[in-house]
């Protein structure tokens, strides 16, 4: 047991030095999708909490499910937690957002440090309660359900902002994002939720696709893994078996 808990806090005392090492402006760069791979690997290996990619609409899933007045939604198809370097370009060329900052057709509007003070909920509080606003795009929000997922996804309690960040893609893209960086104050992880709007028909479709794939990819690869184990452990017991 002594062993697994200090493996434990051995690997989150590296996260945290790696969290440590990244500075703000290589968030901007990240999330303008035009980066070195190295920054783009630091950056995304600091988030070691959840990861959230949510279009601007994602309420209307909300209201298939009848959630008004629930605290807890299931936010699973938004879920990206673990994203690889590999997909974050993917995205970058696919989204064409990394061509519009080449082109210099990108307008980076916020990208600052939060000092924001954690307060206890309110017992009258919904998880349609909007509790951060893009500041140049009034349809980018971030509701309670949002937190509330990221809380029971992580096991984390208390989170409050640490780091916003707002985009205008131009181009073909036509796209505008808000990130925000949410730190847990009791588990110490740090999560990321990106809500965007793109405008273009074509390159939403094409978005949507894309991550589509990602998440039945990853479906499936658990569910291989799963079949796997049993299959695993038989052969094991026959093993010993024969040993015997």
């Amino acid at each position: 047991m002594s062993n697994k808990s200090s493996s434990a806090n051995e690997t989150r005392g590296d996260s945290v030095c790696e969290r440590n090492a990244v500075r703000l402006q290589d968030y901007i760069h990240m999330h303008g999708m035009l980066c070195h791979p190295a920054t783009a690997q630091r950056t995304l290996n600091s988030f070691d909490g959840t990861i959230l990619f949510m279009p601007f609409d994602y309420l209307l899933e909300e209201e298939a499910v009848d959630c008004i007045a629930s605290s807890s939604v299931d936010f699973g198809c938004h879920d990206f937690t673990g994203v690889t370097v590999f997909m974050y370009y993917l995205l970058v060329i696919c989204s064409f957002t990394g061509l519009s900052t080449l082109l210099k057709q990108t307008k980076f509007l916020v990208g600052r440090e939060e000092n924001e003070e954690m307060q206890p909920p309110k017992n009258n509080e919904t998880s349609r309660e909007v509790q951060y606003v893009a500041e140049h795009n009034k349809n980018l929000q971030v509701h309670r359900s949002v937190l509330n997922y990221v809380k029971e996804r992580s096991g984390s309690k208390l989170i409050r902002l640490k780091r916003r960040f707002e985009y205008d893609f131009g181009g073909i893209a036509k796209l505008s994002v808000m990130m925000l960086h949410f730190y847990s104050e009791d588990t110490g992880l740090l999560h990321l939720v990106e809500v965007y709007q793109i405008k273009n028909p074509a390159v939403r479709k094409f978005v949507g696709t894309l991550l589509f794939l990602w998440h039945w990819t990853r479906f499936r690869f658990h569910q291989l893994l799963q079949k796997s184990k049993p299959g695993q452990s038989e052969k094991a017991t026959r093993k010993r078996m024969k040993m015997d």
